[in-house]
Protein backbone atom coordinates (compact mmCIF):
# COMPACT_ATOMS: atom_id res chain seq x y z
CA UNK A 1 0.00 0.00 0.00
CA UNK A 2 1.47 3.35 -0.98
CA UNK A 3 1.41 6.43 1.23
CA UNK A 4 -1.46 8.87 0.80
CA UNK A 5 -0.19 11.85 2.77
CA UNK A 6 2.82 13.27 4.56
CA UNK A 7 2.71 15.09 7.86
CA UNK A 8 5.51 17.33 9.01
CA UNK A 9 6.05 19.72 11.86
CA UNK A 10 7.35 23.17 11.02
CA UNK A 11 8.28 26.20 13.08
CA UNK A 12 7.61 29.81 12.08
CA UNK A 13 10.81 31.87 12.23
CA UNK A 14 9.10 35.21 11.71
CA UNK A 15 9.34 35.10 7.92
CA UNK A 16 8.76 31.52 6.80
CA UNK A 17 7.99 28.02 7.93
CA UNK A 18 10.99 25.78 8.49
CA UNK A 19 10.61 22.02 8.80
CA UNK A 20 11.67 20.73 12.19
CA UNK A 21 12.82 17.42 10.67
CA UNK A 22 13.24 17.82 6.90
CA UNK A 23 14.86 14.38 6.51
CA UNK A 24 11.74 12.60 7.79
CA UNK A 25 9.47 14.83 5.72
CA UNK A 26 11.47 14.22 2.53
CA UNK A 27 11.46 10.47 3.17
CA UNK A 28 7.66 10.66 3.43
CA UNK A 29 7.48 12.60 0.17
CA UNK A 30 9.51 9.89 -1.59
CA UNK A 31 6.95 7.32 -0.41
CA UNK A 32 4.25 9.33 -2.20
CA UNK A 33 6.15 8.75 -5.44
CA UNK A 34 5.40 12.21 -6.87
CA UNK A 35 5.83 12.91 -10.58
CA UNK A 36 7.93 15.89 -11.66
CA UNK A 37 5.76 19.00 -11.67
CA UNK A 38 2.95 17.38 -9.68
CA UNK A 39 1.16 19.82 -7.38
CA UNK A 40 0.07 19.19 -3.78
CA UNK A 41 -2.31 20.78 -1.32
CA UNK A 42 -0.58 22.01 1.83
CA UNK A 43 -2.61 22.66 4.97
CA UNK A 44 -1.09 24.57 7.86
CA UNK A 45 -2.63 24.41 11.34
CA UNK A 46 -1.56 24.85 14.91
CA UNK A 47 -0.16 21.64 16.36
CA UNK A 48 -2.92 21.56 18.99
CA UNK A 49 -5.60 21.55 16.28
CA UNK A 50 -3.99 18.60 14.49
CA UNK A 51 -4.95 16.21 17.29
CA UNK A 52 -8.65 17.12 17.19
CA UNK A 53 -9.71 14.62 14.45
CA UNK A 54 -8.13 11.74 16.39
CA UNK A 55 -9.91 12.88 19.54
CA UNK A 56 -13.27 12.83 17.76
CA UNK A 57 -12.58 9.37 16.30
CA UNK A 58 -11.71 8.03 19.75
CA UNK A 59 -14.67 9.69 21.48
CA UNK A 60 -17.24 8.43 19.01
CA UNK A 61 -15.53 5.16 18.07
CA UNK A 62 -14.51 3.86 21.50
CA UNK A 63 -16.98 5.55 23.85
CA UNK A 64 -20.19 6.48 22.03
CA UNK A 65 -20.51 3.62 19.49
CA UNK A 66 -20.41 0.80 22.07
CA UNK A 67 -23.10 2.60 24.08
CA UNK A 68 -25.28 3.02 20.99
CA UNK A 69 -24.99 -0.67 20.05
CA UNK A 70 -25.66 -1.79 23.61
CA UNK A 71 -28.55 0.55 24.48
CA UNK A 72 -30.27 1.38 21.22
CA UNK A 73 -30.15 5.10 22.01
CA UNK A 74 -28.56 7.18 19.23
CA UNK A 75 -25.21 8.99 19.19
CA UNK A 76 -26.80 12.40 19.76
CA UNK A 77 -28.56 11.12 22.89
CA UNK A 78 -25.38 9.71 24.45
CA UNK A 79 -23.32 12.74 23.41
CA UNK A 80 -25.87 15.10 25.00
CA UNK A 81 -25.96 13.03 28.18
CA UNK A 82 -22.18 12.99 28.57
CA UNK A 83 -21.92 16.71 27.81
CA UNK A 84 -24.60 17.42 30.43
CA UNK A 85 -22.73 15.38 33.03
CA UNK A 86 -19.12 16.31 32.34
CA UNK A 87 -18.83 19.46 30.23
CA UNK A 88 -17.16 22.47 31.88
CA UNK A 89 -19.74 24.61 33.66
CA UNK A 90 -18.62 27.90 32.11
CA UNK A 91 -21.31 28.27 29.47
CA UNK A 92 -19.57 26.52 26.57
CA UNK A 93 -21.85 24.12 24.75
CA UNK A 94 -19.74 22.77 21.87
CA UNK A 95 -16.75 20.44 21.84
CA UNK A 96 -15.20 22.79 19.28
CA UNK A 97 -14.99 25.45 21.99
CA UNK A 98 -12.72 23.26 24.13
CA UNK A 99 -8.95 23.26 23.80
CA UNK A 100 -7.37 19.93 22.89
CA UNK A 101 -6.32 19.49 26.53
CA UNK A 102 -9.85 20.23 27.80
CA UNK A 103 -11.34 17.87 25.22
CA UNK A 104 -8.86 15.15 26.26
CA UNK A 105 -9.90 15.65 29.90
CA UNK A 106 -13.57 15.47 28.91
CA UNK A 107 -12.96 12.23 26.97
CA UNK A 108 -11.03 10.71 29.87
CA UNK A 109 -13.77 11.58 32.36
CA UNK A 110 -16.46 10.18 30.05
CA UNK A 111 -14.49 7.01 29.49
CA UNK A 112 -13.96 6.43 33.21
CA UNK A 113 -17.66 6.96 33.88
CA UNK A 114 -19.09 4.80 31.12
CA UNK A 115 -16.64 1.92 31.59
CA UNK A 116 -17.62 1.70 35.27
CA UNK A 117 -21.36 2.35 34.87
CA UNK A 118 -21.96 0.55 31.58
CA UNK A 119 -19.20 -2.06 31.58
CA UNK A 120 -21.52 -4.60 29.91
CA UNK A 121 -21.64 -2.42 26.81
CA UNK A 122 -17.88 -2.40 26.45
CA UNK A 123 -17.31 -6.04 27.32
CA UNK A 124 -19.75 -7.25 24.66
CA UNK A 125 -18.66 -4.60 22.11
CA UNK A 126 -15.00 -5.57 22.48
CA UNK A 127 -15.85 -9.26 22.09
CA UNK A 128 -17.93 -8.61 18.94
CA UNK A 129 -15.29 -6.36 17.38
CA UNK A 130 -12.19 -8.25 18.51
CA UNK A 131 -10.79 -5.27 20.40
CA UNK A 132 -8.56 -5.75 23.43
CA UNK A 133 -9.50 -3.78 26.53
Amino acid sequence: MSATHVTGVAAWDGERLRLVDPVVFNAGMKKLKPAAGETFVVTVMHEEDAVRPAQYRYYFGRIINPLVEWSGNNKAWWDALLKTLFFPEDGRTSKAELSSREFADFISTCEEFVVVEFWEAFESWEERHGVAA
